[in-house]
């Protein structure tokens, strides 16, 4: 599928090689986000509002922590600190809206889309910080 993936902003965006900054839990707004580094690009978001699969080496975890308005639990979403400092090694979607995307400690993560068939991911790459 494809590598590139739209952004708020309406281009297409590759994250390949993109390093992870920062992960941030927030009560407003997508529960998740990613703030990811790129030499060439600088900042991109990647932001999470639904359930998130975390494939690692030993086994599948679910993270339900990250739906709006149903759940918000940062203790359930902490696996997904151990993406700090990792690159993004291959992104792929799905034909129903779907996101994997692979890191190079060898975990792989999964958004999907949620009841109404929307992505539950988004990337944004304007007016962003490291503060």
């Amino acid at each position: 599928m494809k590598k590139t993936l739209p952004a708020s902003d309406g281009k297409r965006i590759n994250l390949l090689g993109c390093r992870v900054e920062q992960v941030r839990f927030c009560a407003g707004g997508p529960p998740v986000r990613f703030v990811l580094m790129d030499e060439h690009r600088g900042l991109v978001q990647l932001s999470i509002d639904g359930e998130i699969k975390l494939q690692l080496p030993q086994g599948e975890m679910r993270l339900t922590g990250a739906k709006p308005g149903v759940t918000f639990d940062p203790c359930e979403l902490s696996p997904l600190l151990g993406l700090l400092g990792t690159q993004v090694m291959d992104t792929e979607t799905t034909p129903s809206g779907g996101l994997e995307i692979t890191f190079s400690n060898q975990w792989s993560l999964f958004a999907g889309v949620d009841d109404y068939n929307y992505p539950v991911w988004h990337v944004r790459t304007q007016e962003l910080s490291l503060t």
